[in-house]
């Protein structure tokens, strides 16, 4: 297993915790990327950093933070193998609601912040020949229920701008994956935000209250045997992706209780490869060999 140096945002809690705590224990050299160590993440900043990670500074909204942050760990580094795309919020609540300043919000963490990151790393990744992105997205990317629109949104559209960029980069030797868990034992969805005007909420009666009862309604699924909500099991599946020689790894995977996604996606791939194929695309679905 090759020692790699890896990026993960949104490092200060929940999934990307688990997977910036995991990889020093691969051997892997990690830069946990998180707002405000110093301040309210204090105590995650030391606790990564006593668990083998380097931390650094990085809001993913910010062109300034994340221009500083990247640079820093360059600085620190060298380079960046891969990036964890994984910094992320999830407001519930009915989309007419919520005004444009809260749905920009959700875009600028959740889309925007992963594009950033994207672009900060990508032009160390070409020079050398090789790089690997993932982005954390979810199950709620590929599937809606009423009440995700805007979390499903930004990661519809992640999703849509990782594969794009998957196929962009193959020929230069850098390979981008998509992860998508389904629930886990985190605090995002507990962090979120009520939609701003309660009023318009309520109109849509029992609609208005769906967000709330939701969990009731997953617990039984969630207790179906084999099925995991430990945030570990993303950090195994990220490693093991991480391990896998380029051109390797599935453009898509699921962990955790997926709700029929990983067979969604079995299905619509062969349709993804014969669109490419019309266009003349299909190269572009091979990625390079690693620059010698």
């Amino acid at each position: 297993m090759a020692r790699e140096t890896v990026l993960v945002t949104g490092a200060s809690s929940g999934i990307g915790r688990s997977i910036a705590s995991e990889l020093p224990q691969r051997g892997h050299r990690v830069i946990a990327a998180m707002r405000d160590p110093a301040g309210k993440n204090a105590q995650a900043a030391a606790a990564l950093k006593a668990g083998g990670c380097a931390v650094v500074d990085i809001d993913v909204t910010r062109d300034d933070s994340v221009a500083r942050g990247v640079a820093k760990a360059l600085a620190e580094t060298g380079g960046i193998d891969v990036l964890v795309n994984c910094a992320g919020i999830m407001w519930l609540g009915v989309g007419e609601a919520f005004g444009l300043g809260q749905f920009d919000t959700v875009m600028q963490t959740n889309l925007y912040g992963p594009f950033r990151m994207m672009k900060a790393v990508l032009p160390g990744m070409r020079a050398r020949g090789s790089g690997l992105i993932i982005a954390v997205s979810s199950i709620a990317g590929r599937i809606v229920t009423p009440g995700s629109g805007l979390y499903s949104a930004s990661k519809f559209a992640l999703e849509a701008l990782t594969e794009a960029m998957r196929y962009e980069t193959a020929a230069l030797g850098i390979d981008c994956v998509i992860v998508e868990p389904g629930p886990f034992r985190t605090q995002l969805k507990a962090n979120g935000m009520p939609a701003e005007n309660s009023a318009v909420a309520a109109a849509y009666g029992p609609l208005a209250e769906l967000q709330k009862l939701m969990p009731a309604r997953m617990a039984k699924h969630l207790e179906a045997p084999g099925v995991t909500t430990d945030p570990h099991a993303v950090a195994e599946l990220i490693c093991r992706l991480i391990d896998m020689p380029a051109g390797t790894r599935p453009l898509r995977s699921t962990v955790g209780l997926d709700m029929g996604v990983a067979e969604l996606n079995r299905v619509v791939a062969p349709f993804q490869h014969d669109y490419l194929a019309a266009m003349g695309l299909e190269a572009c679905e091979t990625v390079a060999a690693r620059k010698k």
